[in-house]
């Protein structure tokens, strides 16, 4: 959250629990290593070591090595990147935002002529993004005007035409009305017992040799307690009940 926000106010926090999740993703991917490990070698398993904190450090791109060859201490700077120049998230018309970030020479002299900024072109401050990058607040309040001076439609049409990237910052309002996302079925509906169909996002990542089944609703409290305790540990009804009884299980 350090590098998060813009440099005149206080750090923000992230819009998700993103360490969870980045753990759990690493946690499954060392976990698979594992048994790779397993099955390959001496059939011994690993314990795996996985801190939190350490998922995050390694999601922070060259902050580390910055610091340590360069002696660069990355700051808060609001929504622009080192790497996008121009680069912000710029308002249009209708009033949404839009991320725009140019990097390459050639999307740049593409993005100049898509504004009809012939003059960007010969402009020796643009040559290269080393050099657009001390300029890229006068780039941006450019670029700004344009996007948010003419219909989006239009816009959408040129950037297209241009070949350049672009996204609109999304609501989740807008994610679950969007068609790309309904085609690819990223949101799954999971029958609920209790409370009837829930959307929520589907499994990733797709194979293409296997069918995806459904998605099942967690089970309820001790739903499985006879197929775990009595199939797979061996244990009688009796000691079952003597455990439930107990309120054990």
């Amino acid at each position: 959250m350090g590098i998060t926000g813009f440099p005149d106010r206080p750090p923000v926090r992230i819009g998700t629990s993103i360490a969870d999740y980045q753990t759990a993703i690493l946690g499954a991917f060392a976990l698979m290593m594992a048994i790779y490990h397993r099955d390959i070698h001496d059939g011994e398993g690993q314990q795996i070591d996985l801190a939190m904190y350490e998922t995050i450090i390694r999601f922070t791109e060259v902050l580390v090595p910055a610091y340590d060859r360069l002696g660069t201490v990355r700051a808060r700077q609001g929504n622009k990147h080192f790497a996008a120049a121009p680069g912000e998230h710029f308002r249009t018309a209708d009033g949404r935002y839009m991320i725009l970030t140019v990097s390459a020479d050639s999307g740049f002299q593409r993005l100049a002529l898509a504004m009809n900024r012939n003059d960007w072109l010969d402009d020796p401050r643009f040559a290269t993004h080393e050099q657009r990058w001390k300029h890229v607040d006068e780039l941006n309040a450019a670029l700004a005007a344009w996007i948010e001076g003419q219909p989006v439609e239009q816009l959408c049409a040129k950037l297209d035409e241009a070949k350049l990237a672009y996204s609109f910052i999304y609501s989740i309002e807008d994610i679950m009305n969007d068609p790309h996302y309904q085609a690819r079925e990223t949101i799954a509906s999971v029958p609920d017992p209790h409370i009837g169909p829930v959307r929520m996002a589907g499994v990733i990542p797709k194979f293409t040799d296997r069918e995806v089944k459904p998605i099942e609703p967690a089970p309820a409290l001790g739903q499985h307690n006879a197929e775990i305790y009595g199939d797979l540990l061996g244990m009688s009804e009796q000691d079952l009940a003597v455990l439930t009884g107990a309120e054990v299980i």
